[in-house]
């Protein structure tokens, strides 16, 4: 019996984290098309991992709680596809499609 308990809480454990990641998506059909979404940050730090259409160029623009914008990111090969979100709290994340057309999704 104690040989199965090890196997049964490591998937337990992994599950409740599987729980905990939450994502979004949405599509962008047109250059200058933008769709947003608001992540509330319960920690300290959260990243949040992109993907987006291989053909397609997208950018994010976050936004603090009071609506002061925080940063400009390209999603690309070379700037990456992570943004860091530190202090806590609301973040409006909007993403713009610069060129192309696709589904995004964010994670974090």
């Amino acid at each position: 019996m104690k040989k199965t308990f090890l196997p049964v809480a490591l998937g337990i454990i992994l599950c409740a984290g599987v729980l905990n990641a939450k994502s979004t998506f949405g599509y962008l059909d047109e250059t200058g098309d933008a769709d947003h979404f608001v992540l509330n940050a319960s920690k300290d730090t959260v990243w949040v991992t992109f993907t987006v259409p291989a053909d397609a160029e997208f950018a994010v623009v976050v936004l603090g709680s009071a609506g002061a914008n925080l940063g400009y990111f390209e999603l690309n090969e070379e700037e990456g596809y992570d943004i860091k979100l530190t202090g806590g709290g609301n973040f409006t994340l909007v993403i713009i499609c610069r060129t192309g057309e696709g589904k995004w999704t964010a994670s974090w």
